[in-house]
């Protein structure tokens, strides 16, 4: 299962309210089993099951009466109808949402590198072409040089090996009471990403620096699936450019999380589990795929929802990590150059259609306050 999915986030305290009962162990209840835990089958009960088959025969008439309507009785769906679904089904329902119209396409050129292509209704919007073989060769002796530091840097490998939220909520004071919906959101489109993220390297088929040296020998395992783009880079630098379009104009924030994510994607080099030259392309899609669902969610302005079209040569990117992107105060924003190029196939800007379902969550999320 992924490991942005509702089930398994039970390392956040107070993420239990994520999945129906928030705070249900602080209200005091003599016996969780007796209360709403045990009501839902959370927690099996027989006792209960029955007390409540006596009351039901004492409480109610001996007669039932009628069936009659409900006070409210929905003619259509609408985004508003989700709050009164728990937040494991708007998981589903927002990542199936999240998913509609975006496809992940090789058109495997003749000549050149592989490529990938991100497409909305079948626009290319995000394009990424991988290294030479040569490059990787070179990058192995940059992760071996780097084997030292792994002593001073080991709880942060270990700490982030899982989603890294307890290291962005110290940043961007989250809470899992007072935040719900900001972490609702992350948890779907961190899952959404992922799913992406996976297809691509998937396509892009680049082996991890321990196959190309015994004596890389990871401080901890490597993954069994490859290297290019890093999956860690992707999700940090998502992380903090989606907290940059949410919470805009916030002093510092965005900085601070830029260099987070900076500093989580070198540790996944220094642990000798992916090269230097893999963070570029996850600063990248991170960048942009907050982007496109800021803009699926109506987040941007004026209408249509346009999303812009950027593109990323592997072969062109030098061997040490270039800066792809530069963050201030009003966001996080890609630099061209260092094989970042605007525009996919001649095309500058695509327009993708408002997500209701998404910029109801997204909404409510903008509305939390952290102080």
């Amino acid at each position: 299962m992924n490991k942005f999915s509702a089930e398994n986030m039970s390392g956040m305290s107070g993420m239990s309210g994520m999945s129906g009962m928030s705070g249900m162990i602080t209200m005091d209840f003599t016996n969780a089993a007796n209360t709403f835990a045990g009501y839902s089958g959370a927690i099996s009960n027989p006792l209960l099951y029955g007390a409540m088959d006596l009351s039901r025969q004492y409480a109610s008439p001996v007669r039932a009466p009628e069936p009659v309507e409900p006070v409210a009785y929905p003619e259509s769906s609408l985004p508003g109808y989700l709050q009164q679904n728990d937040a494991r089904t708007r998981f589903h329902l927002l990542t199936q949402e999240c998913l509609e119209g975006l496809s992940v396409a090789s058109p495997q050129p003749e000549n050149g590198p592989l490529e990938v292509q991100l497409r909305y209704d079948a626009s290319p919007w995000v394009t990424l072409k991988r290294p030479d073989k040569g490059a990787f060769g070179s990058q192995t002796k940059l992760v071996l040089a780097r084997r030292a530091e792994r002593p001073e840097r080991m709880a942060e490998i270990i700490s982030q090996v899982t989603p890294q939220f307890a290291f962005w909520a110290s940043i961007c004071n989250l809470h899992p009471e007072r935040n719900r919906y900001t972490i609702e959101l992350a948890l779907v489109l961190l899952h959404v990403t992922m799913q992406l993220i996976h297809r691509i390297k998937h396509e892009l088929v680049c082996p991890r620096p321990a196959s190309w040296s015994v004596d890389v020998q990871p401080c901890i395992q490597t993954p069994a699936y490859f290297s290019w783009p890093s999956g860690h880079a992707t999700e940090a630098f998502f992380f903090a450019s989606l907290m940059s379009h949410l919470r805009p104009n916030r002093h510092s924030q965005n900085e601070r999380l830029h260099a987070l994510a900076h500093r989580i994607a070198d540790n996944r080099v220094v642990a000798g589990l992916h090269f230097p030259i893999d963070t570029p392309p996850g600063q990248f899609l991170g960048h942009r795929l907050a982007a496109y669902f800021a803009a699926r969610a109506g987040n941007e302005s004026p209408q249509p929802r346009q999303v812009d079209c950027w593109s990323l040569a592997g072969n062109q990117l030098p061997d040490s990590n270039p800066e792809i992107s530069r963050a201030n105060d009003s966001g996080i924003h890609l630099l061209e150059g260092s094989g970042v190029t605007r525009g996919v196939d001649g095309t500058p800007v695509i327009e993708v259609e408002e997500s209701k379902s998404l910029h109801w969550l997204w909404h409510k999320a903008q509305e939390e306050i952290s102080y």
